[in-house]
């Protein structure tokens, strides 16, 4: 089948850790490229709303920081749609089809299928900290990141 022919997929058809998390990097986005625009306080209230505060808290600051090294290792913005319009919400662009393909072959650990993604996304440079950033992302989205940690509410303490 062609190319333009095939259509493409709605946010229904995403799983539900995509689904869930395509809002968030939406409005992350919407902030990070339009600079009048504080879109990325919305994006840590909706990862508030959708996993809690501590687990929504930790998946924002890090889908900020992923997509801030994204960002940076493109010559042009992503586009995404508008995450305030109604209609907007139910379909995907094509960076935004890749981007969530991306981090689904980086939640599964399919490391080439992962790389040719990047790729896609990057126009073929591959950055560590575009890597690190999104397999921490993954991490926390998957529940592994800090497992190896005491359970419980996190503490601070003083390093000297």
């Amino acid at each position: 089948m062609m190319a333009h022919l095939r259509k493409k997929p709605t946010p229904d058809a995403l799983d539900p850790v995509s689904r869930s998390l395509l809002p968030v990097l939406r409005y992350f986005l919407l902030g990070l490229q339009d600079t009048g625009h504080a879109g990325w306080q919305t994006a840590f209230g909706t990862a508030v709303e959708i996993w809690g505060e501590a687990r929504g808290l930790a998946i924002a600051h890090r889908a900020q920081l992923f997509l801030s090294a994204l960002l940076n290792s493109r010559p042009v913005p992503l586009s995404h749609s508008d995450p305030f319009c109604p209609e907007a919400r139910l379909s995907l662009t094509d960076d935004e089809c890749v981007l969530l393909a991306l981090l689904s072959h980086m939640r599964d650990d399919e490391a080439p299928a992962a790389r040719d993604m990047l790729a896609a996304l990057t126009g073929g440079r591959i950055e560590a900290a575009v890597v690190r950033t999104g397999l921490d992302l993954c991490a926390v989205l998957d529940g592994t990141h800090g497992a190896q940690r005491g359970k419980g509410a996190p503490r601070l303490s003083v390093v000297s």
